[in-house]
């Protein structure tokens, strides 16, 4: 998102990039229209969104963070589905609608997931899909990167030193 606002990635595409955090959107208990979700989660106004769903809808991209946590508990309230941007409904069905490419189907979605999700979230959505799995470093890679941030020899090797013993940590690093 910081590179396409940047203007360095996929600038020309698009005009507007919305992020939906799913564990943000899934503590929102009031109804609410697709245009008031996409306010929510940036500066614009429900206008400014409406006019540019209705303009250039094709210029649009959503951004669905962490999915998985969808799939894996997904809401036991309605299942309501929407086909009008302006309908008010809570927040999760909205969510279902997009996924399913009932609402926006001229926009792209970026949806991010662990990879035990994955084959639930092919189900849930619009297609056509395609997958990357950005798997993180390896521990060699974790030290590579240490030591090109770290340019001085004494301080990496002080520095990676304490983050290999902590193995929580250097599995952070890793992801």
């Amino acid at each position: 998102m910081l590179d396409w606002a940047s203007g360095e990635l996929y600038s020309e595409n698009f005009d507007v990039v919305f992020l939906l955090k799913f564990d943000e959107v899934k503590c929102l208990s009031h109804q609410m229209s697709l245009n008031e979700l996409l306010s929510w989660s940036c500066s614009l106004t429900s206008d400014q969104i409406s006019q540019i769903l209705e303009l250039t809808p094709e210029k649009v991209l959503i951004l669905i963070d962490g999915i998985d946590e969808y799939v894996s508990h997904p809401p036991s309230h309605s299942m309501l589905v929407l086909t009008n941007p302006s309908d008010r409904a809570r927040p999760m069905d909205i969510l279902r609608s997009v996924l399913k490419g009932i609402l926006l189907p001229e926009s792209f979605m970026l949806v991010t997931t662990r990879s035990l999700a994955a084959d639930a979230v092919m189900n849930l959505l619009k297609g056509p899909q395609r997958f990357t799995e950005i798997v993180g470093f390896s521990e060699r890679g974790v030290q590579e990167y240490f030591q090109k941030f770290f340019q001085d020899e004494q301080l990496f090797r002080k520095t990676y030193e304490r983050v290999k013993i902590n193995e929580s940590l250097l599995t952070a690093c890793s992801v």
